[in-house]
């Protein structure tokens, strides 16, 4: 059963990951389903992954916000929210590499 939860979590991760860099690579696709607010399932997406924690009002996201500035600011937030991924990557490998697993793990 823990697999299975692991899986899924690193699914989640990944799935993540893929959309912050295809906003990296296009975030005027982004912006324009932010702006147009047409399709409900892929502006809630795009909210869930460039929200950078639970309390974000992201009003920097605003549908009235100037084009150009939408699509930086989804540009930034997509790049903030791939260091933050990466970052953790590397403090678990740290921690991983020098024993400091966590209890749960060594069973």
């Amino acid at each position: 059963m823990f697999a299975v939860w692991v899986a899924i979590f690193v699914g989640l991760v990944v799935l993540n990951i893929a959309i912050c860099l295809s906003v990296v690579a296009k975030p005027e696709d982004a912006a324009s389903v932010i702006a147009e607010r047409k399709n409900p399932l892929t502006l809630a997406l795009y909210y869930s992954v460039l929200s950078m924690s639970r309390m974000d009002p992201q009003s920097d996201l605003a549908p009235s916000t100037p084009f150009p500035a939408l699509v930086r600011n989804c540009r930034r937030r997509a790049v903030r929210r791939l260091q933050l991924f990466f970052g953790g990557a590397v403090v678990l490998a740290l921690f991983i590499v020098t024993g400091h697993t966590p209890v749960w793990w060594s069973r």
